[in-house]
């Protein structure tokens, strides 16, 4: 193969997989992030008002297990193994809407041409419509590095008996 058919084959396959890439992000259900859109979804949590919950996502490729006892992390794993981190707030429904404000940051920092890359970045949410917690969030493209994900793979509002053992 010629290094001009070379070049031309890796073109279209780099084309092919980035069709098929944004065909799957548009088709998702879900708003585009912005600060409008995480106040929104803010006011709902707040209002809902529940404090004892149970979760698991996965961001960055690892899995996270939190239970939340009165808005207090009360255990957590990553990975099926509890984390050496000491803030353990920064993986409960409020720790992920500040995720969500450092991203918004970030993509305007790109927007500008700053350090953070270029343009063109697709950040994509979906909101939980009665409580507001965050159930999926994609972020890709613009030059920012690696994309980041994040996705509610379960989510339970503990009763009250659970909240006291």
């Amino acid at each position: 193969m010629s290094t001009r058919n070379g070049r031309a084959w890796w073109m279209g396959l780099a084309f092919a997989v980035g069709l098929i890439g944004a065909l799957l992000f548009l088709r998702e259900p879900a708003e585009k992030l912005s600060a409008e859109a995480l106040a929104s979804a803010r006011r709902r949590w707040e209002a809902a008002g529940v404090r004892d919950y149970d979760m698991t996502f996965r961001m960055h490729g690892s899995l996270y297990e939190v239970a939340c006892r009165d808005g207090i992390v009360g255990r957590m794993l990553v990975n099926g193994r509890s984390p050496e981190t000491v803030d353990a707030s920064a993986y409960t429904v409020d720790g992920l809407f500040r995720v969500l404000e450092q991203e918004l940051d970030a993509i305007a920092e790109a927007a500008a041409g700053g350090p953070a890359g270029q343009g063109g970045v697709m950040a994509r949410v979906r909101f939980h419509p009665a409580l507001g917690y965050v159930e999926r969030y994609v972020r890709g493209g613009g030059g920012m590095g690696r994309s980041a994900s994040i996705e509610l793979l379960s989510f339970s509002a503990a009763s009250r008996a659970d909240s006291k053992n």
